[in-house]
């Protein structure tokens, strides 16, 4: 009951806008958003994270790292044993309901990664899972924590 409470509070407060055109200061993640409740974290690695696809390699922001805002975003995709499929990448903001992030980051994409030099970002804490396959199918996901201030 707890749960409804706090999922209509943010839908009446407007807290759940997941367009990244919608607002004309172009956040990669709205203040709104950033104030939603966390995904629940029960310390239970959970099902899916893998890494028999490309390699996703997370250069900025490090894990637990605190960063200014605007945030460097730097990701590298690395293939294995066939090309990666950019249509399978998708990128979500953790949260208690998850906020998919992929069409905002979409400009800044290519075959070798994701590279945002000004991610405009509020100050807070973050839980992001990178998701990825090549073309045969085989799929990587990864996980990064970081703080914004």
């Amino acid at each position: 009951m707890k749960v409804l409470l706090i999922v209509l509070l943010q839908l009446a407060l407007g807290g759940l806008s997941q367009s990244f055109g919608a607002s004309s200061d172009n956040w990669l993640i709205t203040p709104d958003e950033a104030a939603l409740a966390p995904a629940v974290d029960d310390g239970i690695r959970p099902r899916g994270l893998n890494d028999a696809g490309p390699g996703i390699e997370i250069v900025r922001p490090q894990e637990g790292e605190i960063v200014p805002t605007p945030a460097e975003i730097l990701i590298r995709f690395l293939p294995k044993t066939a090309t990666i499929d950019l249509s399978s990448l998708k990128v979500t903001l953790l949260k208690f309901i998850p906020i998919d992030l992929t069409d905002r980051l979409k400009p800044y994409v290519n075959p070798d990664g994701i590279a945002v030099k000004d991610a405009k970002v509020p100050t807070g804490t973050y839980r992001v899972r990178i998701t990825l396959a090549d073309g045969q199918g085989k799929t990587s996901t990864r996980e990064i924590s970081f703080e914004v201030q």
